[in-house]
């Protein structure tokens, strides 16, 4: 019996929701609190890769180097501490590998650092791409708290309620998204541009 317990919890579902910045964050963890279907972690990415160097010089951590650049633009005479996105990411792969029922949601608004992470989290996270499923709004209607439509740029705009039903937009990537993910995130390393831009849903421009 005891062993069948293990295989059980082995397979049971859990969720990493990721989502861009601490403002997102705030009403998605409440969603996954009020709804089972959602039940998991919240894993804030508060790197904003849309601004700033991706392509890491030898010999120097994603991280490390990622860091600098926000010491330089920000604090340049105060330590700083190194986002961790990519350990944390990277320690929830640990937990995919060990459990084969844990899945990876990625929420996604229509801005141009939600849509870096996007291209970035499921680049790293190969191996586990059919559990890997993204919840994007773009283009989509919600209601507001005046039960009026608008057209949501942040997951912020969203309220719980709205956050709730935005879970039936989960899906895993598919065809040429597949494609895509494997050149995108290489082709944008490669420009380095300063920054980078959204056009459409998923179509990211480096700029000076």
């Amino acid at each position: 019996m005891l062993a069948l317990f293990f295989i059980f919890a082995d397979f049971c579902s859990m969720i990493y929701h990721l989502v861009v910045g601490d403002a997102a964050a705030k009403p998605l963890k409440e969603a996954v609190a009020s709804e089972a279907a959602m039940e998991g972690e919240v894993v804030v990415l508060r790197d904003v890769l849309s601004v700033g160097p991706l392509q890491r010089p030898e010999g120097m951590r994603f991280s490390e180097m990622r860091g600098s650049f926000w010491q330089a633009m920000f604090s340049p005479d105060k330590p700083s501490q190194a986002p961790d996105d990519l350990e944390r990411l990277l320690q929830v792969g640990n937990q995919l590998s060990q459990h084969p029922g844990h899945k990876i949601w990625l929420w996604m608004a229509p801005l141009p650092a939600d849509v870096c992470a996007y291209y970035w989290a499921s680049r790293l996270m190969t191996k586990y791409l059919d559990r890997f499923f993204v919840v994007s709004i773009y283009g989509l209607p919600f209601l507001d708290t005046e039960g009026k439509i608008f057209y949501p740029r942040s997951l912020a705009d969203l309220s719980v309620r709205e956050l709730v039903k935005a879970r039936k937009l989960a899906r895993t990537p598919v065809g040429t998204e597949l494609e895509n993910i494997a050149e995108e995130w290489p082709r944008l390393e490669a420009e380095q541009g300063g920054v980078r831009l959204l056009e459409g849903e998923k179509r990211l421009v480096s700029k000076p």
